[in-house]
């Protein structure tokens, strides 16, 4: 749910929510081990800022601004299986894995569904380019204590390059599973 803090918000669901366009996202249909990538209404891939877009282009320096990235969510598999939901630095169309700032994987899920969420909470220093944080999350029965992001290679080059996107895929071979969001969004902390 939007609140003072929310920065960028995309809506998900079955059908059209209270956005539209670049600020909803439907449901995918994940095939089999395939990553992939969350698109907009538009077909675009579902991309979220960490400053507003109209003003980047006026800030200053960017230290010492700690935001958050969260994705709520919801997988029904076709069959026994996991599910991995990623967040990631950028909006590649195919998914990278050096791009990775959070994950999380569910329980097995015997033709069920579960919940959960995911969320990043950053800082990024604008003189080594340099994007860190810790992560948390909760799928299912799984839970992410917060931890440190690992992935000490994310950088960014500029206010304009701190852009997120999330993915989804299964961890064995099932047809059918349905990924959805309800909410993707960055916020101030």
């Amino acid at each position: 749910m939007p609140n003072a803090n929310t920065i960028d918000r995309i809506t998900g669901g079955a059908t059209g929510g209270d956005q539209q366009g670049t600020k909803f996202a439907p449901a995918i249909t994940l095939v089999t081990t395939g990553i992939q990538t969350v698109k907009d209404q538009t077909g675009g891939v579902a991309t979220v800022y960490a400053m507003p877009q109209g003003a980047i282009s006026a800030l200053g320096p960017f230290d010492t601004f700690r935001f958050k990235v969260r994705v709520t969510f919801k997988t029904t598999t076709g069959g026994t299986s996991t599910s991995v939901v990623s967040i990631y630095l950028g909006n590649p169309a195919t998914a990278v894995s050096g791009n990775i700032l959070a994950t999380i994987t569910s329980q097995s899920l015997v033709s069920l569904s579960a919940s959960g969420y995911l969320e990043a909470d950053l800082i990024w220093d604008s003189k080594s380019l340099i994007l860190s944080g810790t992560q948390v999350g909760a799928y299912g029965t799984t839970v992410v204590s917060q931890t440190v992001i690992t992935n000490t290679g994310l950088t960014a080059a500029t206010i304009a390059n701190l852009l997120f996107s999330v993915a989804a895929n299964n961890a064995s071979s099932v047809t059918g599973t349905t990924f959805q969001i309800g909410e993707f969004c960055t916020e101030t902390v």
